[in-house]
């Protein structure tokens, strides 16, 4: 049995325990690690060393050996790894097992930038303890030999560093380094560390998918560089990337985000921001994500929240329908439908028992205020403009003038300023009925009562206005808006013609048809009632009536023939024509023998089969 060693190694600052106790075996040509079971005295010995220099995962036989507690190891909820890793160059050139490269979360050597090594290149089995020298692998291949991993990002490596910075504190307290993230993290603990790496790793960059399947302590072995990864992405260009995080997985950053309640990723991620990270060190990124809620968050803070003062409730970007009110000095109803026709900018959201909830934004109640002063309702509007209310609906369909309104059960309001303007371009040009009379004016209100046939005149007649082929006369009147203007009656009358004549789809009234017919107005009501002149019932002013089509007009002339036409035509008089045709058997469709009708009518496919 040996009963001591024979070489002794010294320890280097900062080695791994389990690292230490392979080179020691190696410098004494042991075959296994587990020779301090032959030599109980070294036991004490080596212990000695770790209370100063040594650091890392104590095996389990080395703990039974000792029978007592050893004096310094990192915890388990430190997440030491079972397994070995390594990156070759340190390896090389430094002769010993850093303690870092037991800590799961590291996964990247800050030294060199690079990934750590798990397996052997040449024997493809992964790297284990229970091997002969710390420098080779079981397979008896040195580890020098193997090539680098995989380069990674330098926020990944300085990282990296501030891991193994937080653990070498535990020997040295002055250990200080200088990275990406020292003036973010400013020395924080390993717990710290751990917990920012595991939290912020969880989530996917640029992604709304949130890793939900990792918790401490237990880490999957190809989930380490994945989570680090993310906290790195996530830390880098603080807090901008961290903020646009928020906004992504919120689903901030849609623009009907306000309409849906946050995802389940949003509020598990925030929900281990507000238990986790609590601590001094971390304090940043709950600092950080209470701004994050003051400025965003759709819900409302209040002293129930505990950590908001009374100058955070004031700033916060939305407040509760009831504050909302009393700022406005309205009732809460009146801010809900204020919210609904979208003149306050919030939501309404209601509850599975009917509840509504209101929530107003805070920047929206000085612009509300400003707006309901401007607004007015359909009837001052219609005052206004010196319209009838009909009319300002056709204004609104047409898309001349705007309409402010939410859903149907809500009152329609429009602008001041933009009936103002709407005045203003239909007045521009006008002149004074001084030099005029009276008859060679036509009133609006007349206009629009009696000699505007549909709604697409009275539109045609407003684009007339605007575009200056009409010009405005001013009555000395006090009627407002276009109550108090007036057209020449010439003037108004050859744009009517034209207008109509422009138009070969308008209808005409019984009358205009008959004056296109050349035949009297009895004889024309006559042809409707009959049904020889097609007609349609429609809307002329404020009355009901039979228009007729100018294809129907049309239609008409080419399947009938007048009396007097064919007379006409024939160099002779009707009575001739008529008799003349009954002499051939050609009867008429129409006329005093036949339907007492004032005219007589003939079909012409009669006469030209004749």
């Amino acid at each position: 049995m040996i009963k001591s060693l024979l070489f002794g190694v010294a320890p280097h600052e900062g080695e791994s325990i389990r690292g230490y106790l392979l080179r020691l075996a190696g410098a004494n040509y042991m075959s296994r690690m587990n020779w301090t079971a032959d030599m109980p005295k070294d036991i004490a010995k080596v212990k000695s060393l770790t209370g100063v220099t040594l650091q890392g995962h104590v095996p389990g036989w080395l703990e039974y050996a000792s029978m007592e507690k050893w004096p310094v190891q990192i915890a388990d909820s430190h997440l030491l790894v079972v397994d070995a890793r390594c990156c070759p160059r340190c390896l090389e050139e430094l002769g010993y097992w850093p303690v870092e490269w037991e800590h799961t979360l590291y996964a990247v050597c800050h030294r060199h930038g690079c990934l750590l090594v798990e397996s052997c290149p040449r024997c493809s089995n992964p790297l284990r303890w229970n091997r002969p020298t710390l420098d080779e692998c079981s397979c008896g291949e040195p580890i020098k030999n193997w090539p680098s991993g995989p380069s990674c990002e330098s926020s990944e490596k300085d990282l990296c560093m501030e891991l193994a910075a937080s653990i070498r504190r535990k020997i040295a307290p002055c250990v200080s380094i200088q990275s990406e993230f020292s003036k973010l993290l400013r020395d924080p603990s390993l717990e710290d560390l751990t917990t920012l790496i595991h939290v912020l790793g969880t989530q996917e960059p640029n992604s709304r998918n949130t890793n939900r399947n990792l918790h401490l302590p237990k880490i999957h072995r190809r989930s380490r560089y994945p989570l680090l990864r993310n906290a790195a992405n996530l830390l880098t260009d603080w807090p901008h990337r961290f903020r646009a995080h928020l906004n992504l997985i919120g689903w901030y950053d849609d623009e009907d985000w306000i309409e849906f309640a946050p995802a389940s990723g949003f509020s598990k991620f925030t929900r281990a921001i507000r238990k986790k990270m609590v601590s001094p060190g971390l304090k940043f990124v709950l600092d950080e994500y209470r701004s994050f809620v003051i400025n965003n968050w759709i819900g409302v803070l209040t002293h129930r929240n505990r950590w908001p003062d009374d100058e955070i409730i004031d700033h916060q970007r939305y407040v509760s329908c009831a504050v909302a009110a009393k700022f406005m000095k309205i009732s809460t109803t009146q801010v809900a439908r204020l919210v609904e026709a979208q003149i306050l900018k919030g939501y309404v959201k209601e509850t599975a028992r009917h509840r509504k909830f209101v929530v107003v934004e805070r920047e929206s109640i000085a612009y509300a205020e400003s707006k309901m002063a401007d607004l007015v309702e359909i009837d001052v509007a219609a005052a206004l403009l010196g319209l009838p209310r009909t009319r300002i609906a056709e204004l609104v369909e047409c898309g001349l003038l705007e309409k402010h309104q939410g859903d149907g059960k809500l009152k329609r309001y429009f602008s001041r300023a933009e009936i103002a303007a709407f005045l203003r371009r239909l007045m521009a040009g006008h002149r004074v009925a001084a030099a005029e009379s009276e008859e060679e004016l036509l009133p609006m209100k007349a206009i629009l009562k009696i000699y505007l046939a549909t709604e697409k005149e009275f539109i045609s007649l407003v684009e007339s206005l605007q575009s200056k082929m009409l010009t405005p006369v001013l009555l000395q009147t006090e009627k407002s808006g276009l109550g108090g203007i007036a057209i020449g009656r010439a003037e108004f009358f050859a744009w009517r013609r034209l207008t109509r004549a422009g138009n070969g789809g308008s209808d005409f009234t019984v009358d205009q048809a008959a004056r296109q017919l050349g035949i009297k107005q009895e004889v024309g009501y006559h042809l409707v009632a009959k049904g020889l002149l097609r007609s349609s019932t429609g809307v002329r002013g404020r009355r009901r009536c039979q228009l007729v089509a100018s294809a129907d007009i049309g239609e008409f002339k080419a399947t009938y023939a007048s009396g007097s036409e064919l007379a006409k035509s024939r160099g002779t008089s009707a009575k001739m024509v008529i008799a003349r045709l009954r002499e051939r058997g050609i009867l008429p469709v129409a006329g005093p023998s036949v339907d007492s009708c004032r005219q007589t009518f003939f079909r012409r496919s009669d006469i030209s089969r004749n």
